[in-house]
């Protein structure tokens, strides 16, 4: 059972093979019944059309259709104008009925007629694409200027801007209407091989959104099919019977049209239609393709066009009348002339054509008209008409401030100027330029109230609402600023204002420009005025009576920029820059300094040297001689314009003279003997103001030989010597009386006399002489007085001299002294000798005047009487406060009247010396007593090793009721009495 199912499947399989074999071979037989047939077909209407003449037939048809059309269409600027295919109203699309004359070859001879084309616009003056704007004050880009229009146009990332394929070729000044030259992909495919692989079609089209009906070879190919059969026409009498006896019949079908577009040329492919008898068989409908190759230049023709009517769209400087030469794909076949179509030169101003209608919609359009001497249609080359739709002209962006905000920021003071520049892209000249806003048809003044300040302190950069709170603006008064300015009245273009401190804020003004049609473009300019810094510029005279803008080479100055205050608009003051410049043009300073250094000292170091230094060096710094100079100062604040902050600038005059005269009854004398904390504020000795303080012309220093100072001095002849004339560089404060350590150097050009008449003092050596001191100005500075000087010694006053003393006790005071002084009588232990030369201090040995110290040589001493004073004679004064003390009641150990301090004053009583608290039978040791004076009364009460000091001198040592003690350091020692 089970090989009987198999063998079953085996049959199955066996017979499923020979089916198909047998299907195959019917197929074959089939096949290659049908393409016998299809090649009996072809040899019959090759045969048909080359024995009856049917090809040149068809040839001469095309060829007059194609001819007819292409120049039709090309006098329409690539387009057909029919019922059954209208682009639009004259004025949108076309031109109607313009009017051209042509000659033609009529085949008697030539004759001139004229045809009227409707001529499409190849240029239409509106955008597709976003990047475009067609409306002012925007247009044709926003804040753009025309410079750079071409580049943001082409670099525009925005994909719907780039298809169809035509915006590509077009601009901001028109959309490029001219029609693809052909379309690749369309219903029945054409893509050609080998050379025609290349052909102008590969590129010019869009895949995603064009249309095929906006292509030359559409429509040439639905002119051509229309159009065709009123020059073919084939009837059944047209049938032919073949050599082989097949019958060949035309049917009365419309052809189909294919185009085909070569680098040069361009062919014409016509399918007709036919049904071919084949004996035997049944009829076959197969079509004849006819071939009509054209010379005319229609690829390089559309290339050119397209190419120009691109560069026309996107240059707004390209002149196509006279530059056409230069666009890519020009032949020398090439001509181009441009037909202005406007019917009136001007317009009445103000009149737009797109707004009000007036005249004809096109009445300001331009015609292109395009030759190709080398594509002869009739024996004439082929005109091309195309028409440029009247623009709207293009002022160029007017920005000289790169700020986000406002196109122009001006100081106050400062003028604008506005230099408009407008563009036709027509070629054709501007006919207005007009101003409207600010300063031409209102006023607007800025109202610092409240609300406005608050908004400039809380938000600085909201301009737009320091424009609604601040801005008051004034329509019924009509300026006229702009269009009455020199510039705007020479030109009738540029304008300038001066802009005062009234204009302070935010200010918008329009320029217009219009056109011969009246279009119009215009721009609204935001303008930002800042009011500047107030800078108050002062120089404190160095002396009320002096007048303003003097000042000396000798005494420094303060420049006070503290009054300077920032505008409204302008910020804070953040910085102040000063410079001097001499007549000459030297500059003598130039320094900033911040914010808080408002007021600049001059010199520059007065800061860093002591006042009696500094007015030694002084005329050695910055201003370092007579004349004239510019003081500037120049006020910088945080506000900024294109990167440069806002300053303002204001400057004086300087009259630097050599010196100033002044008087100081408080300190009348010059440096160096000044006595004032400011030498700079003494008497100025050495400078003349010839016609009084108010004339500085007047002004001049004192000669050599003029005085600034003179002064008697009296005192000691050696010490008058040595302490005004050859010390007077030492100490100068000395002279005038002035107890001081401060030391000097020698100032000025004076040197002391090398000798003085000193008079004969053998007998008058403690007298009382007076020096008459003299300095000179040195001729070079007003403030100092440094030049020679000299002194004149003379006898003043004798004092009493005893010839019987060594030393005297009567004579001058000690020191010298500005004022007349006498003779004094020393007191007791000061002699002339002690005071002035090397003495004692004591008058005679006999008799010595003894009080508060011990005027004794050697051993005990003792006192003729208690006196204070010496007598001038020799003798003693009494003092009536002190009484006699005899050193032989006191013992032999160096007692002596002490009368050091209060406690310790001797008292004899009963011929007995008390001290202090000490016993009867002890008398008070003076200091400095030798240990071993002192060996006696050292008792074993002591301890601690040596007394006092490793020099064994007691020091200190006092009478107390315990007995002696000395005191070394922190040891205290005691010596109980005897």
């Amino acid at each position: 059972m089970k090989n009987r199912k198999s063998q079953f499947t085996v049959f199955v399989i066996l017979g499923f093979v020979l089916l198909v074999v047998m299907f195959f071979i019917f197929f074959i037989v089939v096949n290659l019944g049908t393409e016998s047939a299809d090649r009996e077909a072809d040899r019959a209407i090759r045969e048909f059309t080359e024995t009856q003449a049917i090809n040149y037939y068809v040839q001469s048809c095309l060829d007059a259709i194609v001819t007819d059309k292409v120049d039709e269409m090309a006098f329409q600027g690539g387009r057909f104008f029919e019922d059954h295919y209208e682009l639009g109203a004259p004025g949108d699309t076309h031109i109607d009925g313009f009017g051209i004359s042509i000659i033609i070859d009529t085949g008697l001879g030539e004759r001139e007629v004229t045809k009227y084309p409707n001529v499409t616009y190849g240029i239409r003056n509106r955008g597709l694409c976003e990047v475009v704007t067609m409306h002012p004050p925007d247009y044709p880009y926003p804040a753009t200027p025309v410079s750079e229009l071409e580049g943001t146009y082409n670099s525009y990332a925005n994909n719907e801007c780039r298809r169809p394929i035509s915006l590509r070729h077009s601009g901001f000044f028109g959309y490029n209407n001219m029609p693809l030259l052909c379309y690749w992909y369309d219903d029945t495919p054409n893509i050609p091989s080998g050379p025609r692989f290349l052909s102008p079609c590969l590129g010019n089209y869009d895949i995603f959104d064009g249309s095929p009906n906006d292509t030359f070879e559409y429509q040439l190919k639905t002119q051509i099919e229309k159009h065709v059969s009123t020059c073919i026409e084939f009837s059944e009498d047209d049938s032919f019977e073949t050599s082989e006896g097949h019958i060949v019949r035309p049917l009365d079908e419309d052809p189909e049209v294919r185009i085909l577009y070569e680098r040069e040329t361009f062919s014409v492919l016509l399918a007709y239609p036919f049904e071919i008898h084949i004996q035997g068989r049944e009829p076959i409908v197969t079509s004849y393709e006819f071939e009509y190759k054209s010379d005319l230049r229609l690829t390089q023709i559309h290339r050119y066009l397209q190419n120009l009517l691109r560069r026309e769209s996107q240059d707004i400087f390209f002149n196509i009348s006279s530059q056409y030469h230069d666009v890519d794909g020009f032949r020398p076949e090439f001509s181009v002339n441009v037909y202005d179509f406007y019917k009136t030169e001007t317009l009445p101003d103000g009149l737009d054509v797109t707004e009000n209608g007036a005249g004809e919609p096109y009445e300001y359009d331009r015609v292109v008209i395009f030759r190709d001497e080398a594509s002869l249609i009739g024996g004439r080359p082929l005109i091309f008409l195309t028409a440029i739709q009247n623009r709207k002209p293009v002022l160029d962006y007017i920005n000289p401030s790169p700020h986000s905000f406002f196109n122009i920021i001006a100081l106050e003071n400062q003028v604008i100027n506005i230099t408009p520049e407008g563009f036709d892209p027509d070629n054709r000249r501007i006919t207005t330029y007009n101003y409207t806003g600010w300063k031409e048809t209102y006023n607007a003044s800025f109202s610092d109230n409240e609300y406005c300040l608050d908004a400039l302190e809380q938000t600085p950069t909201d301009w737009l609402k320091v424009e609604e709170l601040c801005m008051e603006k004034d329509p019924s008064v009509e300026p006229k600023k702009w269009s009455s300015s020199e510039p705007y009245e020479e030109t009738g273009r540029r304008a300038s204002y001066q802009t005062n401190n009234l204009d302070l804020g935010v200010h918008r003004l329009n320029v217009t420009i219009q056109d011969v049609a009246g279009l119009k473009d215009w721009q609204e300019i935001r303008i930002l005025v800042i009011d500047l810094p107030e800078v108050e510029i002062d120089v404190e005279p160095p002396f009320p009576y002096v007048p303003h803008g003097i000042v000396s080479l000798e005494d420094p100055f303060t420049i006070d920029g503290s009054e300077s205050t920032a505008g409204v608009i302008s910020g804070e003051i953040e910085g102040y820059l000063w410079s001097i410049e001499y007549s000459d043009g030297e500059m003598i300073l130039d320094r900033y300094s911040t914010e808080d250094q408002s007021e600049l000292r001059m010199p520059l170091e007065y800061t860093y040297y002591d006042l009696d230094q500094l007015i030694l060096f002084i005329h050695n710094l910055n201003l370092t001689q007579p004349g004239d100079y510019e003081l500037t100062l120049e006020v910088e604040t945080d506000f900024e314009i294109e990167g440069e902050t806002v300053t303002a600038v204001n400057s004086m005059g300087l009259e630097a003279v050599e010196c100033i005269p002044h008087d100081n009854p408080g300190d009348p004398y010059s440096f160096p003997y000044n006595i004032g904390a400011d030498p700079f504020l003494a008497t100025h000795s050495c400078c003349i103001a010839d016609n009084g303080m108010e004339d500085p012309g007047s002004y001049r220093l004192a000669g050599e030989n003029d005085e600034c100072l003179s002064k008697p001095y009296y005192g000691e002849l050696e010490t008058l010597r040595e302490s005004v004339v050859e010390n007077d560089s030492v100490n100068r404060n000395s002279l005038l009386g002035i107890e001081t350590d401060n030391e000097y150097e020698y100032i000025g050009q004076g040197t002391p006399p090398d000798d003085f008449d000193l008079p004969d003092h053998s007998d008058q050596i403690n007298n009382v002489y007076k020096l008459e001191f003299v300095r000179m100005c040195d001729g070079e500075r007003g403030n100092i007085c440094g030049g020679d000087y000299t002194g004149d010694i003379t006898h003043e006053a004798a004092c009493e001299y005893n010839e019987n003393l060594s030393e005297q006790c009567s004579g001058p005071s000690q020191g010298i002294s500005t004022i007349e002084v006498s003779c004094t009588n020393y007191t007791g232990g000061i002699t002339f000798e002690s005071l002035f030369k090397e003495g004692t201090g004591f008058c005679g040995q006999e008799s010595r005047c003894v009080s508060q110290e011990d005027y004794s040589e050697s051993g005990p001493f003792w006192a003729e009487v208690n006196s204070s004073e010496c007598d001038g004679d020799g003798g003693c004064v009494p003092g009536p406060d002190k009484i006699s003390c005899n050193v032989s009641e006191c013992g032999d150990y160096g007692a002596q009247c002490d009368s050091s301090s209060e406690d310790h004053w001797l008292d004899v009583s009963n011929g007995i010396c008390y001290f202090g608290g000490c016993s009867e039978s002890t008398c008070g040791f003076y200091n400095n007593v030798s240990m071993d004076d002192l060996s006696d009364y050292v008792s074993n009460g002591f301890t601690g090793g040596a007394p006092c000091n490793e020099t064994n001198i007691a020091t200190n040592w006092e009478c107390t009721g315990n007995g002696w003690w000395c005191q070394d350091g922190p040891q205290e020692y005691i010596f109980p009495n005897t």
